[in-house]
C-alpha cells in the first residue's frame, strides 16, 4: 500500500508533533508536582490538570497514527 500525498505529509509531520507534545506533558507534569500549587492556586491547578489530560491524549492519538501510516508505508 501506497500513502496519499496527505498521509505521507502527515506521516513526516507527526515525529515533530509528538515531540513537542511530550516536551509540553513534562512541562506540565513539572509545574503540577510543585508541592504547593493545589492550596495556593486551585484554578491554575485544574488548568494545568485539563491542559496535561489534553495533550497526552493527543500524544496517543499521535502515536498511534504515526504508527498506522509508517505500518501502511512499508507494505
Amino acid at each position: 500500500n501506497t500513502l496519499s500525498f496527505v498521509e505521507q505529509h502527515r506521516l513526516k509531520k507527526l515525529p515533530d508533533l509528538i515531540a513537542r507534545l511530550e516536551a509540553e506533558i513534562a512541562k506540565l507534569e513539572t509545574y503540577l508536582s510543585e508541592p504547593d500549587l493545589y492550596s495556593t492556586a486551585p484554578l491554575k491547578f485544574e488548568k494545568a490538570t485539563q491542559a496535561l489530560l489534553e495533550r497526552q491524549s493527543a500524544l496517543s492519538e499521535a502515536e498511534e497514527d504515526w504508527l498506522m501510516l509508517e505500518e501502511r508505508s512499508e507494505g
